[in-house]
């Protein structure tokens, strides 16, 4: 059939153009760690955090590290709590000044040392066979806080991993050799840095357009999304691994039992560190008719970075279809805000043709939000009396949707 390939190159012609777009992120500036001031460094740990009386609004209890950041929108204060939780506190200029003159003052006039950041201690021995830390391959490309058993404190990557020490690379010190007898305190951060720069997770990795990832809604978060102000949606985390939801078309001019309502319930798990798989239903009532997809997906990557693939059948008053359908997708982030999506759909039908169609556009990103635009293309193979066919809006968005973030306000999702 001659509609593979075509269709292949149609796709290939939209990703290689739409990729060419991380330009438009550049206008979105990401995050730079702003260093309060040299006496505490680039974070500020609990200890520091009572020596110097800061951030009174934040609780002690909970208190892990906190550090400002630069946004384009101005100063703002990232608070990570005990439990992996992340908080955010706007700050104006004279109140990040402030805190530093505060900082400083009470350093020279407190009869404690005020903890400076010094170098790293020299390497201590420790036997191969005592380590018990994941491989390197695992851990590179992920956020760790490190303490050194000297005070010295920073936000790194893990370059390498050797018999008895890592490598880390930070943004303010360098690269940075510490044995594991000299690592104090290690933990992975729910942020990510991108060549220094702060990235905001994408808090709705668990769908792309329509089609479901492998990846699950963690406990006590879901999303409230519309397309168009008609077509809503609402999911929530009953577990990390099981999720509720429902779907639902309300048009003013029609009675409201002449509306579409679907279930969305959905069940995902890991099966290693970045894949994970997940199953579920899309039950739809309309007009006391029952119709609906049963469905399978597993997502291999991050949450910035994932390609998904999924196979579904349509039932109808429960009766099943044998004709699969069959999904490819995924997401590339280009930049801090945005990424590019894609959501792809193949329908063979036996006995007839082979039909294909899905969105292709842009995702940009916020803490707590999505906004969703997309293109849209339908194909379908041709036959010894059709060549085959496809449409396409090109550049032109018809697709918009609008997502946001429920639960969990003082975090904005795990970055794995």
């Amino acid at each position: 059939m001659r509609f593979p390939v075509f269709l292949l190159k149609k796709l290939l012609f939209f990703t290689l153009l739409l990729a060419a777009w991380p330009v438009l992120g550049q206008t979105l500036q990401d995050q730079k760690v702003l260093p309060v001031s040299p006496v505490v460094g680039e974070v500020i740990d609990l200890e520091e955090k009572i020596r110097y009386n800061l951030f009174p609004f934040a609780d002690s209890a909970t208190f892990q590290i906190g550090r400002f950041l630069q946004t384009p929108d101005g100063i703002i204060l990232e608070i990570v709590k005990r439990n992996g939780k992340i908080d955010y506190r706007p700050y104006t200029q004279s109140e990040f000044e402030l805190t530093g003159q505060l900082i400083e003052a009470r350093a020279k006039n407190s009869t404690v040392p005020p903890q400076k950041t010094p170098a790293p201690a020299p390497a201590v021995p420790v036997p191969a066979q005592s380590d018990t830390r994941p491989a390197a391959t695992a851990l590179s490309g992920k956020v760790y806080y490190v303490i050194l058993s000297n005070g010295m404190k920073f936000f790194g990557t893990v370059a390498e991993k050797r018999a008895s020490e890592y490598v880390f690379n930070t943004e303010y010190f360098g690269t940075i050799t510490a044995t594991f007898g000299n690592i104090r305190y290690m933990k992975e951060v729910e942020n990510r840095l991108k060549s220094g720069y702060y990235w905001v997770p994408n808090p709705h990795d668990s769908r792309l357009y329509f089609g479901p990832t492998g990846r699950g809604i963690p406990r006590g978060e879901g999303y409230v999304q519309t397309i168009y102000g008609y077509l809503n949606s609402i999911n929530y985390g009953i577990t990390d691994n099981i999720s509720i939801g429902s779907t639902f078309l309300l048009m003013p001019f029609l009675p409201l039992e002449n509306n579409i309502f679907a279930l969305t319930p959905k069940i995902s798990f890991p099966t290693t560190e970045n894949t994970n798989v997940a199953g579920g239903v899309l039950f739809v009532n309309f007009l006391e008719e029952q119709f609906g997809l049963l469905y399978s997906a597993g997502t291999y990557g991050n949450k910035s970075d994932h390609i998904t693939a999924g196979i579904g059948f349509a039932f109808f008053n429960g009766n099943v279809s044998s004709t699969p359908l069959v999904m490819l997708g995924g997401v590339k982030r280009m930049s801090n805000r945005l990424a590019f999506m894609s959501e792809n759909y193949i329908l063979s039908v036996p006995g007839d043709r082979t039909y294909g169609f899905g969105l292709y556009g842009l995702r940009f990103i916020w803490p707590r939000t999505n906004l969703d635009l997309g293109g849209f293309y339908a194909a379908y193979s041709g036959n010894r009396h059709d060549s085959g066919q496809i449409v396409s809006s090109y550049f032109i968005p018809i697709y918009y949707s609008f997502t946001f973030k429920l639960g969990n306000r003082k975090g904005i999702g795990k970055l794995e």
